[in-house]
């Protein structure tokens, strides 16, 4: 299960540790998006929010510092997963596809939205 969680953010660690100058706001809120569906699938497939946590913490350093991230971009990573996976766990886990699909799509996108700053409709 580990190696299924570190996948997951692997590519998202990427794209936001780039520098600032090189990726627009539209891609930095597109990965966070990514992150987010990423965590809700977790979320609704009952994994233990300890265990998106643990593996949150153990890729943040060994990944961001191959990239040369500066240690405050690692903690604002690490406390804004952290953060996503407080907040997916405050919704129910559904045992419906649909409706798990429709947490996770909805989940992302208000990710996606308040990446830029919009009002969220609920």
């Amino acid at each position: 299960m580990k190696t299924v969680l570190l996948l997951a953010f692997c590519p998202v660690y990427f794209v936001m540790a780039s520098s600032a100058s090189a990726i627009d706001l539209e891609s930095i809120c597109v990965s966070r998006s990514n992150i987010a569906e990423s965590i809700m699938k977790l979320r609704q497939l009952g994994i233990p929010i300890e265990q998106i946590k643990k593996n949150n913490a153990a890729l943040t350093a060994d990944e961001l510092l191959k990239l040369d991230a500066d240690s405050g971009l690692i903690r604002e990573l690490r406390d804004y997963f952290d953060a996503l996976a407080v907040s997916a766990y405050q919704s129910p886990r559904h045992e419906s596809g649909a409706m798990q699909q429709k947490s996770i799509d909805g989940f992302r996108d208000r990710a996606y939205q308040e990446c830029f700053g919009l009002s969220v409709v609920r």
